[in-house]
């Protein structure tokens, strides 16, 4: 490269112009607060950029063909039950916590944070029908399972997912979709849900808050003005997918509604 060259990367990073400029600009600060080397900090960078560029690309798609798959599944009205979601909540008293320890009120404030109606109907569906069904986590530290068994830190643990979501001790009748506390259904626990990673650790979803449940939400809502929406009967009406990735469903509707 020439010194021509190096002078425009130098002028570039001065005044970053993408989110690769910014990271590559801050590699030296990161690297010695982190205590890294130059090669795992790019690494890093590579990772959540694939993330970025994934978000809108296949993840969000992915998991709102699931939603929408679950709710034509379970035969729900979605422009009566997004009506619902919409207006407050029908028992605002269940969310309020029963005591006043630091870690109840950080519950309280997580459920309202993310506990809309809208919300809630996606993770609701997406808990009954999920798109990723096994997870695989590293263990932090050894664990005593409830039976005797012993997971040694640094092993690797797969999740069910699909069995975990229907965990009664999680989710009170598990095999129930509900709205609650918007219907007269069970109140989940936003924490319980398995969605987007863990609710308050390292390794939640980047794009959660940022784009995937913003998207989503305005899409049911879109989806929630066809009157009569169903899935085609037989093969038509499932699910089309291209290298495992949804990419469209076939269904009718009766008629075009007004905003909601």
């Amino acid at each position: 490269m020439s010194e021509r060259d190096l002078a425009a990367v130098a002028e570039r990073l001065r005044d970053p112009m993408t989110l690769l400029d910014a990271f590559v600009m801050i590699t030296q600060p990161m690297v010695q607060k982190y205590k890294y080397s130059p090669a795992q900090y790019l690494n890093d960078v590579r990772g959540l950029l694939l993330e970025v560029a994934a978000t809108p690309i296949a993840i969000i798609p992915a998991n709102f063909a699931n939603v929408m798959e679950g709710a034509l599944n379970l035969r729900i009205d979605l422009p009566s039950l997004v009506e619902i979601a919409k207006g407050e909540p029908a028992f605002p008293d269940r969310q309020v916590p029963k005591g006043k320890t630091d870690e109840e009120k950080a519950a309280y404030a997580y459920n309202a944070k993310l506990g809309s109606g809208i919300n809630r109907m996606i993770f609701e569906t997406l808990r009954l029908n999920p798109q990723i069904r096994l997870m695989m986590r590293r263990a932090n530290e050894t664990v005593t399972l409830p039976r005797g068994g012993t997971v040694p830190k640094d092993d690797w643990v797969m999740a069910i997912l699909a069995a975990a979501n229907l965990d009664d001790d999680a989710f009170e009748k598990a095999h129930k979709f509900s709205l609650g506390p918007y219907d007269n259904g069970e109140t989940r626990d936003m924490e319980n849900y398995l969605l987007f990673g863990n609710a308050n650790g390292a390794r939640y979803c980047w794009g959660r808050d940022r784009m995937a449940l913003y998207v989503m939400g305005k899409s049911l809502e879109a989806a929630a003005k066809l009157g009569g929406l169903t899935a085609l009967a037989g093969p038509e009406g499932e699910k089309k997918e291209l290298l495992r990735i949804p990419y469209g469903m076939r269904a009718r509707f009766t008629q075009l509604l007004g905003t909601l």
